[in-house]
């Protein structure tokens, strides 16, 4: 996770040319949790949340790391520490989940 050889395919880094947005400096941080050296915080939520999940650095990657992985794992970390909770933040998904995808006639129409 040294090379950097996923920083050109990573449209976030792209954007900002900020390593915490890239992939490798996610690793980190994800490493940082994993390790007890970072508590889960909404800095740490709102890095997973930028990511877009495209992948396209597990292509790029001449280590094969498993970054959809680790990605999934991070997110699941930053959901179970509620870190990115708010009202506005909770209507929305109540709407999207409850109202939109419990009902397969508004899927269907």
């Amino acid at each position: 996770m040294h090379c950097g050889l996923c920083l050109p395919t990573c449209p976030t880094y792209d954007a900002t040319k900020l390593e915490r947005n890239s992939p490798r400096g996610r690793i980190a941080l994800m490493r940082a949790i994993a390790d007890d050296k970072l508590e889960s915080a909404k800095a740490f939520g709102d890095e997973m949340y930028f990511c877009l999940g495209c992948l396209a650095c597990m292509t790029a990657c001449p280590a094969g790391v498993n970054y959809a992985e680790l990605f999934e794992h991070a997110r699941a970390e930053a959901e179970q520490a509620r870190v990115l909770d708010s009202p506005k933040r909770n209507l929305i998904r109540a709407f999207a989940v409850k109202w939109l995808f419990m009902d397969n006639a508004r899927l269907n129409g």
